[in-house]
């Protein structure tokens, strides 16, 4: 029985890379004798699963932002709202909702374009890993700027909670004012500035890790040479 013709063609040239390959050693190594490649034996190499699991976790981490931003920009704008319902009346403070505003507005975009480019890396596409890392620089950016208006403001967010524990000491509920109180009789203002700063800090460090993690991982030269073949390759 006659194998079909590519087949024939396939197996001869496969057999005539191999034989170059393996005579290729350094001894005997010459520019006429060039290493030849996978792509040019016609063969596509083993796929990585690193885009993959970059995309998925990339598009995770997108929607989960987005959702805790759009949370941040409702309470922000209906605080007093909810506050009223445990039988307070207590207002979030301008900066605090000018600060939650706007890194809303800038994050939630943020979020779509981490998820936009973590698609394209998904389907191997060279623009992904462009958009994811204009995402990273972006995010780390945010958590700079974030940190630095939490420090400023940081007075002002210990005057609010402050004020919230004497609001909830005094509601109409009476489990909430008995456990309110209880936490007034050992309140601390400096200690509560401290707790503040160091949440503040482990806060902003935790946000930059996702950003570090996926600028690392492609910018590695590995990865930018995998990259770099997409355009070939893309399905």
């Amino acid at each position: 029985m006659k194998h079909p013709q590519p087949l024939v063609q396939l197996r001869e040239r496969l057999s005539f890379c191999m034989m170059r390959n393996m005579s290729n050693s350094p001894a005997d190594a010459s520019p006429s004798q060039p290493y030849v490649s996978a792509y040019e034996m016609g063969v596509e190499p083993a796929r990585s699963s690193w885009p993959t699991i970059i995309g998925v976790l990339g598009i995770a981490y997108a929607a989960v932002g987005c959702c805790m931003q759009t949370a941040g920009v409702a309470y922000a704008n209906f605080n007093a709202q909810i506050m009223k319902l445990q039988g307070v009346d207590v207002q979030l403070p301008r900066e605090m909702t000018l600060a939650m505003n706007v890194q809303g507005g800038i994050l939630i975009p943020l979020g779509v374009l981490l998820a936009i480019g973590s698609i394209f890396i998904l389907r191997r596409r060279a623009i992904g890993p462009k958009l994811v890392l204009l995402w990273a620089a972006a995010r780390l950016i945010m958590a700079v700027v974030g940190f630095a208006w939490g420090i400023m403001t940081i007075d002002v967010q210990v005057k609010f909670t402050q004020d919230t524990m004497n609001a909830l000491a005094n509601s109409s509920n009476p489990a909430i004012a008995k456990a309110m109180k209880e936490q007034l009789a050992s309140y601390d203002p400096v200690t509560l500035r401290r707790e503040g700063v160091r949440n503040l800090a482990l806060t902003t460090a935790a946000f930059t890790i996702v950003p570090c993690v996926m600028g690392f991982m492609l910018t590695s030269k590995k990865r930018k040479a995998e990259i770099a073949a997409w355009g070939q390759t893309a399905v």
